[in-house]
C-alpha cells in the first residue's frame, strides 16, 4: 500500500498525456516519384556481365558493387520532396519497384534506404519472370526506431540492390521504375471553450458573450471558427466532419484564421434559462471542438426582509436574505421611517420611488443567493416605532422584500428579583428596581398577566422596592406584571409573577394577624446609597471582579454589621456578648431601612449569637 500513491500519480499522468497529443484524422497517402534522371519509366538491367546504366542516377559515383561470386547492381534515388499541408503524423514509408528476371530462379532484389552513409535493407524478394510490383514498408525510421519526419524522408536515399550470378551469361535482372508511398495523417486544430462573459440585460433583450480560442493550428491556418449552442446538453464530443445537428444554433466566421482567442455575442435569449455551448474551428483536417460549457441568463432578483436585531434606544440592525440573485451579483439597500409604507413595499413588488424618509446607500454588485445583507442604523428616536424594507436590484429589475417594523427601547431595563409571599387576603411583594429606572409600576389581574401599563388593576407605582397588596380573596391566583420607568419611558417589557393567596385567614379563626413589615422580604437596592461617600468607588471595585453590585453591597452590609458587634465587644471592658449581638441587630435594622439587606437576615445572626452565648456559658 505504501506505493499506492505513486501508482495513482502514474495513472493520472497516463490519462493526461493523451490530452496534449495532436488529434489525427483519416490517413492520407503521398506518392513520391523521381522528377529527374532515374528509375521513372526507364530501364536498368544487368546482363551477361555488363550493365546498362542509361536510366540510372549515380549518387556517389558507384553503380556496381562486386562480390566474389555475384555482380550486385545498386542504384539510389533522391529526387523527391515530401511537404504535406500543415502538421502531419507520418505513419509509414513504402518503396515500390517494378522488376523482373530471366535465367536463374534465385535472382533477387532487396530495397534499401541510405541514411547518414549507412544502408538499411528491407526484405529481399526473389524476382519472377515478367514484370511484377514488389514493395517493402518501413513503419519507422530504421536509424532511430521512431516515426519518420519530413526532413528525414527528404534527405534519405532510397534504392534497390539487384543480384545476378555469373553462370551462362544469359541471366539478367530488370527494373523499370521505383517510387515511394508516404502514408500520413493530418492534424486537427486544438480548440478550447472558455467561460462565457457575465450575461447582461439591455433594454428588453437578454444577451451573453461566448468565448473560445484556437490554441494550436499545427501549421495549417483554420478556415472556420465559431460556436454552437442549444438548450440541451450534448456531452458527447461532436464529429470532425460537420457541425453537430444536436445543437440548434450556431455562428461561424470564415477566412484565414490563425491561433488566438475569439468571441461572439448572442442576443434574444430567454430570461432565467440555461444554455449549453461549444467553441469549434476547422482546418484542412476537419472540425475540432472544445469542451461543453454553460451559462444561465439573468432573471428578476428576490429578497426577504428579516426582523431587526440589536435594537437599542437610538440604534438598530436591519436584516435581509437574498432568496435569488437572478444569476448576477446584486445591489442592496434599506429604507426606513416612522410611517408605514406597506402599500409601496410588498414582497416581490417592483421598487417605486423613495417612499421612506431615509435610505441607506446602495451596496453595488456584491450580494448573491443565500447571503444575508444587513446595515446598522443610528440616530433613532427613543421608544419610537420604525418601519423598514429591503430593496434588491440587478440589471433586470429592482424588487422589494416586504415591510417589517421595530420599536426602539426606552433605556430602562427590566425589573429583577420580583417575588411575593402569599397570605389569606394579601400578598407581600418585593423586587429590585430596573437599571436606569426611578420608579416601578405593578399591575395585576386574574386569569392572565397584564399585557400593558393600562391593563388590569394598578397595584403599585413609586420609588420603593416592596409593597403589601391587600384586600385580596383567599384561595385565588393573582398574576402580576412589573415595569420599570423613568420620566415618560417604560421598560420594553414587563417582569411577571404568579402568586396564590392562602385558603383561610387568621382573622376568620379569631386570631389576630400580625402584619409583616414592608422591609421583611425586600430585595437589596444598592441605588439608595448613591449619595453616600465612596459609592462609585465601591461599584467600580465590584465591576472589576465581575461581582453583581447588589450582591457586593449586601456582603458589605453583613460585614459592617458583624464588625460593629466585634468592635463593641472589644472596646468595653467586661462587655456582654448578648449586648454585642444587640448592636449587630440594630445595625442590620438600619441597613434594612437603607434597603441593603432584608430584615429577616437578623434571624440567622440571632440564632448564631444565642448558640454562642449558650456554649460559652456552659464552658464557663
Amino acid at each position: 500500500m505504501k506505493y499506492f500513491k505513486y501508482l495513482s500519480v502514474l495513472i493520472i499522468l497516463a490519462l493526461l498525456i493523451p490530452l496534449s497529443v495532436p488529434q489525427p484524422v483519416q490517413a492520407n497517402t503521398a506518392i513520391l516519384t523521381v522528377t529527374g534522371e532515374g528509375w521513372n519509366g526507364g530501364y536498368t538491367s544487368y546482363y551477361g556481365g555488363s550493365a546498362d546504366y542509361t536510366n540510372m542516377q549515380a549518387v556517389d559515383g558507384n553503380y556496381v558493387y562486386a562480390v566474389p561470386t555475384d555482380y550486385v547492381l545498386q542504384a539510389r534515388e533522391r529526387a523527391w520532396t515530401f511537404s504535406p499541408v500543415g502538421t502531419s503524423i507520418i505513419n509509414s514509408v513504402t518503396i515500390y519497384y517494378y522488376a523482373s528476371r530471366s535465367g536463374l530462379a534465385d535472382l533477387a532484389a532487396a530495397p534499401f534506404v541510405r541514411i547518414g552513409g549507412v544502408n538499411y535493407y528491407g526484405s529481399s524478394s526473389s524476382l519472377l519472370i515478367g514484370y511484377v510490383y514488389y514493395n517493402y514498408t518501413w513503419a519507422t525510421n530504421p536509424s532511430t526506431g521512431v516515426a519518420w519526419t519530413y526532413n528525414e524522408i527528404n534527405s534519405a536515399y532510397f534504392g534497390l540492390n539487384m543480384q545476378c550470378k555469373i553462370t551462362t551469361g544469359n541471366e539478367s535482372v530488370h527494373c523499370d521504375y521505383i517510387y515511394l508511398s508516404v502514408n500520413y495523417s493530418l492534424v486537427l486544430p486544438t480548440v478550447s471553450t472558455s467561460d462565457a462573459s457575465t450575461p447582461t440585460y439591455s433594454g428588453s433583450s437578454h444577451n451573453c458573450t461566448l468565448n473560445g480560442s484556437i490554441d494550436e493550428d499545427y501549421g495549417s491556418s483554420c478556415t472556420e471558427r465559431g460556436f454552437a449552442w442549444s438548450l440541451t446538453s450534448n456531452t458527447t464530443s461532436p464529429s470532425h466532419a460537420t457541425p453537430p445537428a444536436t445543437y440548434t444554433s450556431n455562428w461561424t466566421e470564415t477566412g484565414t484564421l490563425g491561433e488566438g482567442a475569439f468571441s461572439h455575442n448572442i442576443g434574444g435569449l430567454t430570461a432565467g434559462t440555461t444554455y449549453y455551448y461549444r467553441a469549434y474551428a476547422k482546418n484542412v483536417a476537419g472540425y475540432s471542438w472544445g469542451d461543453e460549457k454553460s451559462f444561465t441568463t439573468l432573471t428578476n432578483p428576490s429578497m426577504t426582509t428579516q426582523a431587526a436585531t440589536l435594537v437599542s434606544s437610538t440604534s438598530a440592525r436591519l436584516n435581509a436574505v437574498v432568496v435569488s440573485d437572478g444569476h448576477q451579483p446584486c445591489d442592496v439597500r434599506f429604507g426606513y421611517g416612522e410611517v408605514s409604507q406597506s402599500a409601496n413595499c410588498t414582497a416581490g413588488l417592483t421598487c417605486g420611488g423613495d417612499v421612506y424618509t431615509t435610505y441607506t446607500a446602495w451596496v453595488n454588485d456584491t450580494y448573491t443567493t443565500g447571503q444575508y445583507p444587513y446595515v446598522d442604523i443610528t440616530g433613532l428616536d427613543i421608544g419610537t416605532a420604525y418601519y423598514f424594507c429591503v430593496q434588491v436590484k440587478n440589471d433586470v429589475s429592482c424588487k422589494c422584500g416586504g415591510e417589517l417594523n421595530f420599536t426602539t427601547t426606552t433605556g430602562v431595563g427590566l425589573v429583577t428579583g420580583f417575588n411575593g409571599i402569599a397570605k389569606p387576603t394579601s400578598i407581600s411583594l418585593a423586587w429590585t428596581k430596573a437599571t436606569g429606572a426611578t420608579d416601578t409600576l405593578i399591575r395585576r389581574k386574574t386569569g392572565g398577566y397584564p399585557t400593558s401599563i393600562t391593563d388590569g388593576t394598578l397595584v403599585y407605582q413609586g420609588t420603593g422596592t416592596s409593597y403589601e397588596d391587600t384586600g385580596l380573596t383567599s384561595g385565588t391566583t393573582y398574576y402580576y406584571s412589573a415595569w420599570g420607568y423613568s420620566g415618560a419611558y417604560y421598560s420594553a417589557s414587563s417582569t411577571t409573577l404568579m402568586v396564590t393567596t392562602l385558603a383561610s385567614s387568621a382573622e376568620e379563626e379569631g386570631v389576630t394577624s400580625v402584619t409583616t413589615p414592608d422591609t421583611w422580604f425586600q430585595a437589596p437596592d444598592y441605588t439608595n446609597m448613591s449619595n453616600w461617600p465612596f459609592y462609585e468607588i465601591a461599584n467600580f471595585a465590584f465591576d472589576s471582579f465581575s461581582l453583581p453590585r447588589s450582591t457586593g453591597w449586601y456582603i458589605m452590609a453583613l460585614i459592617f454589621a458583624t464588625a460593629c458587634g466585634i468592635i463593641f465587644y472589644s472596646a468595653f471592658e467586661n462587655s456582654n456578648l448578648f449586648l454585642s449581638c444587640g448592636v449587630v441587630a440594630v445595625v442590620m435594622i438600619f441597613e434594612s431601612m437603607l434597603k441593603l439587606v432584608p430584615l429577616w437576615n437578623i434571624l440567622p445572626f440571632a440564632i448564631v449569637a444565642i448558640t454562642g452565648i449558650f456554649v460559652g456559658e456552659r464552658r464557663g
